[in-house]
């Protein structure tokens, strides 16, 4: 409130501002059971957080905040619940070797797997601050606009790391988007569709659904 009372300005006050808010939640452990599961479920909700609540155009215009390759979603749906931390490492740095996500994760493997870093960027791998972190850079930074609050976008990630607490629900929602991309017919916006309703039954978000089964 006050740096709002004090002129500061958010995403969606200009055309090139593209401010973001960044949040980086500790990570739980240093094995892959403790990081496999939170970045599977983000993956695998990321179209309706970027839906459910567009960020702004001048963030979406710009490459720092795209979204993971489907070739990533794939892998984590699939073989993800198997993997090692050094296959994932190998199979993060294989699909998306950027810090432009919405969730980063090179922080924390520059931390964990150094070396594979180094490796896979070279010496762009030396401008990384390694960190035992999520880096969670999706959000706008909304702070000029009254009622906006950090508590919004905290727990739209607590709804990620609940998601991946919930063992079933993770396998059945990677089940789910496998037979999604094995579909033809299917477009994005059907998985999209899919996500409002499921969320809505596991009352992920607010626990709230609306009499269509969406959430609100």
């Amino acid at each position: 409130g006050a740096l709002r009372a004090a002129g500061a300005r958010g995403s969606r006050e200009g055309v090139f501002l593209g401010f973001g808010l960044h949040l980086n939640p500790e990570i739980p452990g240093q094995d892959a059971a403790d990081l496999v599961p939170i970045v599977r479920a983000f993956a695998l909700i990321e179209d309706w957080l970027r839906k459910a609540d567009p960020i702004d155009p001048s963030r979406r215009l710009l490459p720092f905040v795209d979204p993971y390759p489907r070739s990533l979603i794939d892998r984590l749906a699939s073989a993800g619940p198997d993997w090692t931390l050094e296959a994932f490492a190998d199979a993060y740095l294989d699909e998306t070797p950027t810090r432009n996500r919405g969730l980063d994760m090179l922080p924390c493997l520059a931390h964990l797997a150094k070396d594979r870093v180094a490796q896979a960027l070279g010496p762009g791998a030396a401008s990384i601050g390694a960190r035992p972190t999520f880096h969670y850079r999706l959000p706008d930074c909304r702070i000029d606009e009254p009622g906006w609050r950090l508590a919004y976008e905290w727990n739209r990630w607590v709804m990620v790391e609940r998601l991946a607490a919930d063992t079933a629900a993770l396998k059945g929602l990677a089940a789910d988007w496998l037979d999604y991309r094995a579909a033809l017919t299917t477009t994005r916006s059907d998985w999209y569709a899919h996500l409002d309703r499921v969320l809505c039954k596991l009352e992920l978000w607010d626990g709230s659904c609306g009499k269509d089964g969406k959430t609100r």
